[in-house]
C-alpha cells in the first residue's frame, strides 16, 4: 500500500484530495494543527501527524 503524507488536508481541496486517495486504497497521513483537525481526519480514515508549534512571523508595517 502506499503512503502519501498531505499537507492542508483540512482544507477544502485537501479533504477532496484525502477522501478521493483513501477510496483508492492509499495510506493517508495528514497534517493536523489543533485536535478538531485531527479528529477530522482520523474520521474520514486517515492517519495524523500533529503540529506541536507553530511559528509566526511578526507583521511588517511601513513607516512614512
Amino acid at each position: 500500500m502506499k503512503r502519501i503524507f498531505v499537507t492542508r488536508a483540512t482544507g477544502f481541496i485537501g479533504q477532496a484530495i484525502v477522501k478521493n486517495r483513501l477510496d483508492n486504497h492509499y495510506d493517508i497521513v495528514g497534517l493536523a494543527r489543533n485536535e478538531s483537525s485531527a479528529a477530522m481526519l482520523e474520521n474520514l480514515g486517515a492517519s495524523t501527524h500533529r503540529v506541536i508549534a507553530r511559528y509566526r512571523f511578526p507583521a511588517f508595517t511601513a513607516t512614512g
